[in-house]
């Protein structure tokens, strides 16, 4: 009879390895997508306000707030696109392109996000309502649903608030016209939020004697 030592399943297994043979699946890379929608130039309704404005991270409920990819084929079911994920959450990404939106247009003297410890006059309070395609047999449609509030901070009214609705085609079901549909429709947001921020016409008159040019 031949008798195996203890060591032998530890060094067969590290031979194995050693020779780039394994017994575990490797996993698929996954690709990671980035939400680039600010164009290099966006308008401005007015003169620039001068007033320091926060863009809070929007609020979004489950699967929004994930770094999943998302397809809505029915209006009761959301699909996930496998092997690919954004590279943040749907809120931060948003987050992030509307204080990048904000800066470009200059209609405020100074725009900080929710992370920074600076003080400020307003805040820009969202909620993110729809963030996916919505897949036909032939087709997809990007839907970016968002409510935006901007807030006085001192008193906590409401100056100005407005549903955004966009809906863009994609030049067919593939992900990568998908994602460019992603960044058209998000351009067309950012266009629209920076022109309606800088045109709010509700803030208060303490707010605005407060801040007035010298």
């Amino acid at each position: 009879m031949i008798r195996y030592s203890k060591s032998f399943v530890p060094a067969t297994l590290c031979a194995l390895v050693m020779t780039g043979c394994t017994i575990f699946p490797v996993p698929e890379t996954q690709r990671v997508m980035d939400f680039a929608p600010a164009p290099l130039t966006l308008g401005r309704a007015g003169d620039q306000q001068p007033y320091s404005l926060r863009v809070d991270t929007p609020v979004a409920s489950e699967p929004i707030n994930s770094t999943r990819i998302l397809a809505k084929p029915e209006a009761t079911e959301f699909r996930i696109y496998g092997g690919v994920r954004w590279r943040d959450t749907a809120p931060v990404i948003m987050r992030d392109a509307m204080t990048a939106a904000l800066r470009r247009s200059q209609g405020f003297e100074r725009v900080i996000t929710d992370v920074s410890p600076a003080e400020a006059d307003l805040t820009m309070v969202t909620e993110l309502l729809a963030f996916q395609s919505q897949t036909g047999a032939n087709h997809s449609d990007v839907v970016i649903r968002l409510y935006g509030e901007i807030m006085e901070n001192r008193s906590r009214r409401t100056a100005c608030s407005q549903v955004f609705d966009i809906k863009t085609s994609a030049a067919s079901n593939r992900l990568d016209d998908v994602i460019i549909a992603f960044d058209g429709a998000g351009q067309r947001l950012m266009n629209e939020l920076a022109l309606w921020a800088n045109a709010c016409e509700g803030l208060s008159a303490d707010l605005k004697a407060e801040n007035e040019w010298p």
